[in-house]
């Protein structure tokens, strides 16, 4: 098997910048405050201060406890961060006619809110007590 090109961490670095720019960018226009993320993802105060500053490389955790403590599904995030989509790699290339190959599953309903859920079921119970 053939080795794996070297990752270039200049195109690394520039990468998480990218998102952490947006990450802070959704963050602040959903009106939280780096305190508030940080009780919510119960994440480190000296940790927290240093990324969102721009300072150091986040890992992938603390990205994506940020995302979740804003509300944000995980592809949400990522399909803000990669909203256009160029030509697909050779290896992605490949992995959708391997994937073709499979007959596809329908997608599964979007999950309700709890909220939803309990207001749904008085509706329905309001019904039933009316029509008696």
């Amino acid at each position: 098997m053939s080795k794996a090109p070297e990752v270039d961490q200049t195109d690394v670095q520039q990468e998480m910048s990218r998102l952490m720019e947006l990450l802070r960018t959704i963050v602040r226009m959903l009106g939280f405050t780096n305190r508030e993320i940080e009780r919510r993802a119960n994440l480190n105060h000296a940790t927290s201060v240093k990324y969102f500053r721009g300072e150091g490389e986040p890992k992938l955790d603390f990205v994506l406890a940020v995302v979740r403590a804003i509300g944000l599904e995980y592809w949400e995030f990522f399909e803000l961060a990669y909203p256009e989509r160029g030509q697909p790699s050779v290896s992605g290339q490949r992995l959708r006619r391997l994937l073709n190959q499979f007959p596809r599953a329908e997608p599964a309903a979007p999950a309700r809110h709890l909220e939803e859920m309990i207001e749904e079921l008085r509706r329905e119970v309001r019904a039933l007590t009316e029509k008696s």
